[in-house]
């Protein structure tokens, strides 16, 4: 029997009732993985909001693509990206997206970027980081790697995901949460952040430091 079980979030112990010597690890980073604050680091001239991760269906590529069309009706301004490549046989719901982005008329204003070699770099392209999960995640790294950045992000609610962005011990929000697959939601969201950028600054740093 092992003498201790290591899980990565408190939505993961929970699906282990009964389980002894359970301990908590949140996934960590290296110091050279973090950007400079908020602050300090420098932003696209045009708005930019990315998706970063696998094209798949437990990722939310369509819900990211139709709260788009509702901030571009908007703000036609914003440029969106989306960042990754399918796998796992998943190119039938790549091909759906792209087909959706087609059909709303927005293909000029979304780019496919494809796989990211650096996401690093890729983040640092960013206005805004959007995780769109529709599926409850164990933890959500892209959501950390965008916030020591110094990016700021919106989040779906739900699994090891509401751990990362929940406020801090002080009350003070690190992103914004929103409902899973509510486009509705989602857009708002991202308004509000274009739209109150030195609030969307303030929570960046409170979850950058």
């Amino acid at each position: 029997m092992p003498h201790q079980v290591i899980v990565n979030s408190a939505a993961t112990a929970a699906t282990l009732p009964g389980v002894r010597n359970l301990t908590i690890a949140y996934p960590g980073f290296s110091a050279d993985q973090v950007g400079p604050s908020p602050a300090a680091r420098a932003t696209p001239a045009s708005p930019t909001v990315g998706i970063l991760g696998r094209i798949s269906p437990t990722k939310g590529q369509l819900t990211y693509v139709r709260a788009a069309a509702q901030v571009l009706a908007i703000r036609p301004d914003v440029r969106f990206r989306i960042i990754g490549a399918p796998l796992f046989s998943e190119q039938d719901y790549a091909d759906e997206v792209s087909r959706e982005v087609h059909c709303l008329g927005i293909g000029e204003r979304i780019e496919f970027a494809g796989f990211a070699s650096d996401p690093a770099a890729a983040l640092d392209a960013l206005t805004l980081c959007v995780h769109a999960s529709g599926t409850p995640e164990p933890f959500g790294q892209v959501i950390v790697e965008a916030m020591i950045r110094g990016v700021p992000v919106i989040a779906t609610r739900g699994g090891g995901v509401t751990e990362i962005v929940q406020p801090d011990p002080n009350g003070e929000p690190l992103g914004w949460l929103v409902p899973p697959n509510d486009v509705e939601a989602l857009a708002d969201a991202i308004l509000a952040s274009l739209e109150h950028p030195d609030e969307a600054r303030r929570r960046a740093e409170a979850a950058w430091s």
